[in-house]
């Protein structure tokens, strides 16, 4: 964080704002920005979007810029025996999708809880050719702040990176929740993860949410049904736009 509270400094200076000036406007103490500034914390996300009109400066993006993501790992505990993550959904395997989410996230350091079937099919992959390191256990997780996916299911929408990386600068933990109420990922800090035999037990229920907004969607595939409707609305917008999802992840 002290690579952005340098740049935080200088931008303030820039817009012509003392921290007492700045607090003043920002209905804080100085004390607080003095906090941002020596890289001891960082800016409440309700205080962002202020934040860009006074210093002319997309708050967001640099929050997640100045972010350490190294310290980081991505959770897949999916170890049901109906789901196929080699499944195509549309051009890819249903896999490729939960990789690209890491990816776009900035996580390349990731720990499998999967069925044999699967893990057979990820070691296939060769994952550590698309940048990835993977370790099939979740015995040996160590304490650091990690994303987890606990269930299978396709989130896709606009600016998805920043919803990430926003997320991943909070100090608490946080779980993705769409304006239809769908919980997807969740994001942990270190300092609320003990590492015990329960493993995520009660995570969702202490975790705040964060609602992406009405341009996000989050689909379980957990049926035929509902991975056919995934693979329909992949094919519509990659045909109509020329853009593909799924694509960080790498070629297969």
């Amino acid at each position: 964080m002290s690579d952005f509270g340098t740049l935080f400094a200088q931008l303030r200076k820039k817009a012509g704002y003392t921290q007492l000036s700045l607090a003043e406007v920002l209905n804080i103490t100085d004390k607080a920005v003095s906090k941002w500034e020596r890289g001891l914390c960082l800016p409440d996300i309700s205080l962002l979007p202020q934040l860009s009109i006074l210093l002319d400066v997309d708050m967001e993006c640099l929050v997640a810029n100045s972010l350490s993501q190294s310290d980081w790992i991505g959770v897949l505990d999916l170890p049901f025996d109906w789901l196929d993550l080699s499944e195509i959904l549309y051009d890819k395997p249903m896999v490729s999708y939960f990789l690209s989410n890491f990816s776009l996230a900035g996580i390349h350091s990731l720990y499998f809880n999967v069925s044999a079937r699967n893990r057979a099919y990820i070691d296939s992959i060769d994952l550590c050719r698309l940048g990835f390191s993977c370790r099939f256990t979740l015995e040996t997780l160590p304490v650091s702040n990690f994303v987890l996916l606990d269930r299978p299911s396709f989130v896709f929408g606009s600016d998805l990176t920043r919803h990430f990386n926003v997320a991943m600068a909070s100090d608490s933990l946080v779980k993705f929740v769409t304006s239809y109420n769908k919980e997807s990922y969740i994001f942990c800090p270190a300092v609320q993860f003990v590492m015990n035999n329960e493993k995520f037990e009660g995570l969702r229920e202490r975790a705040k949410p964060k609602n992406l907004g009405r341009a996000m969607i989050s689909i379980d595939l957990d049926s035929k049904e509902r991975i056919e409707d995934v693979a329909e609305l992949i094919r519509i917008y990659q045909h109509n736009t020329g853009l593909i999802i799924g694509a960080a992840a790498g070629s297969f």
